[in-house]
């Protein structure tokens, strides 16, 4: 039987007496990335400490997203989405265990379970033909009971639901749903004259439908004073800077792709944190559970590092430094030394020239002169080095001591600081 909503906290899932949070996400277009930061959120709530299982509903039937990017090598033998509502169906059949398939960036203690409800076959008929008949009440009543009934048998501690790019009946009995709902626009005018409309359309449908849990996520950010215009009349939950202004591919590190990626994620884990730190803590994943184990290890061999063969060679190699003041400093000795050589030698000469009684000296040569010169300048070259070396190295000490200190989160905030801070993060992690 289906359930009938007469209040808000009738739309509750709740679990052992605990609520569920159900998170939904949707677009201002297509091509935004919501299905992208949909996934990886999921994925990275199923990482947390405590491990809760977790559900991934697809309610994109028409472009089956999710469907396609979680589950796409793994048999989709279950009923899907389209077939619940188009039956009228409200009790899960089953699920597709996708754990298998989640993108895993470090060593961890393991994970929760991830599982997926597909949006449609790609042979579904009359897709939206099938909520033609029902009406909007029926829609959220079938959508509640499938997602209760799914939390029940799995054991689930959080729903996430990828909606399509538009506002439809689908969407907005998800929104109404969803205890937290984004929507993910890009920083362009045509996101941000759509936002306004979005909770009017919903509300079209369910009246009672809550504004305030509505937030806005601008993915791709380049143009931040442009963004920072825009913020003036519209209220951002989160922005995610666009992967190349993140890292350049010009920085010279050898695997920036990892490291665009590593930083994108880490603007998801952010957004988990702040969706959920106030009332399911348990929900957050640590920052380590985006770091690859080849950038973790940083951090759990920090106390090696003064010793890696890159770093050692940098510590070694600031006698440059030294090496160059004395150059310079001898150049310097042999240049005034063989300067006053030949000036006392060329006054001589002219005093013999004038009495042919003092016997000639030497000639003058500049020998000496040059040599000094060359050694002066070799000796600049030296020093300068060195100094870039010795300030490299300075660098790297305290980049080490603060991650002994401050570990994983602190090698992501220096990841996002400069393009100088992740150099020298990239040029510790070659040295080991």
């Amino acid at each position: 039987m289906m359930a009938s909503f007469g209040s808000r906290e009738s739309l509750r899932i709740m679990r052992n007496g605990q609520r569920v949070p159900v998170v939904a996400f949707f677009g201002t277009k297509g091509g935004v990335g919501k299905t992208t930061i949909a996934k990886r959120f999921a994925e990275l709530v199923a990482s947390s400490p405590a491990q809760p299982n977790v559900l991934a509903m697809d309610l994109d039937v028409d472009h089956r997203g999710l469907t396609v990017t979680l589950g796409g090598r793994l048999p989709m033998d279950c009923m899907t989405v389209h077939d619940y509502i188009a039956g009228k169906r409200t009790q899960i059949d089953e699920a597709v265990d996708v754990t298998s398939q989640m993108e895993r960036r470090a060593e961890t203690n393991g994970t929760g379970r991830l599982y997926l409800l597909p949006a449609s076959t790609p042979d579904s008929a009359e897709i939206f033909r099938a909520i033609a008949d029902i009406d909007y009440g029926q829609l959220l009543s079938i959508l509640h009971d499938v997602v209760d009934s799914a939390v029940q048998r799995y054991d689930l501690s959080c729903v996430v639901v990828d909606c399509g790019p538009v506002i439809n009946p689908y969407t907005a009995a998800a929104a109404h749903l969803a205890d937290r709902a984004f929507i993910i626009g890009q920083n362009e005018p045509i996101s941000f004259s759509s936002l306004g409309s979005y909770s009017q359309r919903i509300k079209e449908m369910y009246p009672d439908f809550t504004t305030a849990k509505m937030k806005i996520v601008i993915n791709k950010v380049r143009g931040w004073e442009q963004l920072e215009e825009r913020m003036l009349t519209t209220d951002v939950f989160a922005t995610i800077p666009f992967s190349i202004d993140v890292v350049d591919i010009s920085e010279g590190i050898e695997n920036v792709d990892q490291m665009r990626l590593m930083l994108f994620e880490n603007n998801i884990v952010e957004i988990v944190r702040n969706t959920f730190e106030g009332d399911h803590p348990e929900l957050v994943p640590p920052n380590a559970a985006v770091v690859p184990p080849e950038w973790q290890r940083l951090v759990d061999e920090a106390d090696r590092l003064p010793n890696a063969p890159g770093v050692r060679r940098t510590r070694f190699m600031r006698l440059l430094a030294a090496v160059g003041l004395v150059m310079l400093i001898a150049g310097i000795v042999l240049y005034y030394t063989g300067r006053q050589t030949r000036l006392e030698l060329e006054a001589k000469a002219a005093a013999a020239a004038q009495d042919p009684g003092v016997p000639p000296p030497p000639a003058p040569s500049q020998a000496k002169e040059n040599i000094g010169l060359v050694t002066c300048v070799a000796g600049l070259v030296v020093l300068c080095w060195g100094l870039v070396i010795v300030r490299k190295y300075g660098r790297y000490d305290k980049a080490i001591q603060n991650l002994r200190t401050k570990g994983t989160p602190w090698l992501m905030r220096e990841m996002e600081r400069s393009s100088s801070s992740r150099a020298v993060l990239d040029g510790l992690r070659r040295s080991m």
